[in-house]
């Protein structure tokens, strides 16, 4: 077997979820995100805006999702985003791409600075959506599809 079983629970999860329409998203491990993206690959990169890029998931079975890396936010603390995020789950409408997961990873390192080891963090945080082959919203309404 060439990935770790839990892993594969997670992958399984993922994909409940993104079936069932009235299923809570949940949190994801960014090692899972850089999986079903091929690292985050140029060729799955779908979109990009002033908050991040958009990569095209793709689950074993074929099921898609959208995986939004945001830029870098000054001042968003775990607070913050936790409070976003239960927010954004409580949200459910037709007209509304549904929240599938989200991750917020950070990164520590050891770095040298100006001569010094540096203790460095590096925060990742990423939102996973339904995946909609339609394209943008800006796009329909600027009339580009």
């Amino acid at each position: 077997m060439d990935q770790p079983e839990l892993e594969v629970s997670e992958i399984d999860e993922l994909e409940r979820v993104v079936g069932d329409a009235g299923a809570k998203a949940r949190r994801l491990e960014l090692s899972l995100l850089e999986r079903i993206t091929n690292r985050f690959s140029d060729e799955r990169r779908i979109g990009s805006g002033g908050f991040g890029e958009v990569y095209l998931g793709v689950l074993p079975s074929g099921l898609r999702i959208a995986v939004k890396k945001l830029y870098p936010i000054a001042g968003l603390d775990e607070i913050a985003f936790a409070n976003e995020i239960s927010i954004i789950m409580k949200v459910a409408h037709e007209n509304i791409v549904r929240l599938i997961g989200y991750c917020d990873h950070t990164n520590h390192e050891h770095i040298e600075h100006n001569g010094k080891l540096i203790f460095a963090k590096y925060r990742q945080i990423l939102i996973c959506t339904e995946y909609m082959p339609n394209g943008s919203l800006t796009s329909h309404i600027n009339g580009k599809i």
